[in-house]
């Protein structure tokens, strides 16, 4: 029969939570600090929300694998991150292929936020593009969410003509 011992599982506990949390915190910061920088060297919005989006994942991954050393070797958890690697590969292909695809349109440029895009029967301007999905705001202002894999699997228009007149452009912006 196992025994605990509540006087080192308690602290123990605490501590991986405490760890987690301000690991979190700390994340968040450099996120945000990456950002700003973005901004300040003016790099494309597609790239900034893309990037502060990615950003945000795997920093809470860090966190996560960060506070778990203290149960567990952390040559222990680093060995069995490729084996769950794989297997999440499988088990997460659609997701995975949306992070690809978000990858695809921010590097080569495809599109960018406030272009005008057609993709099936949707068209509407780029507001966001982030990590597993694309936002469209629409001439009537409703909100389209495009996974991104959708994105680079189909096609789409990209600022066609005759689209919108300026005056509805400012309108939906």
């Amino acid at each position: 029969m196992l025994e605990f011992d509540f006087n080192e599982i308690v602290p123990k506990f605490l501590l991986t939570i405490a760890l987690f949390f301000v690991s979190i915190f700390i994340f968040e910061l450099v996120s945000r600090a990456i950002r700003k920088a973005m901004h300040r060297i003016n790099a494309e919005k597609s790239v900034i929300s893309f990037t502060y989006s990615a950003s945000k994942v795997v920093f809470k991954i860090l966190a996560l694998f960060l506070a778990l050393t203290i149960w567990i070797d952390a040559r222990a958890v680093v060995a069995t991150a490729g084996t769950v690697a794989v297997a999440l590969g499988f088990i997460f292909k659609d997701v995975i292929s949306n992070i690809i695809g978000g990858i695809i349109i921010v590097s080569n440029m495809l599109f960018k936020v406030e272009d005008f895009i057609e993709i099936e029967k949707n068209s509407g301007y780029v507001s966001k593009i982030e990590l597993f999905f694309t936002t469209l705001k629409t001439t009537d202002n409703k909100k389209i969410i495009v996974p991104n894999s959708v994105l680079t699997s189909k096609m789409v228009v990209v600022n066609y003509e005759g689209c919108l007149s300026k005056n509805e452009t400012e309108a939906v912006k």
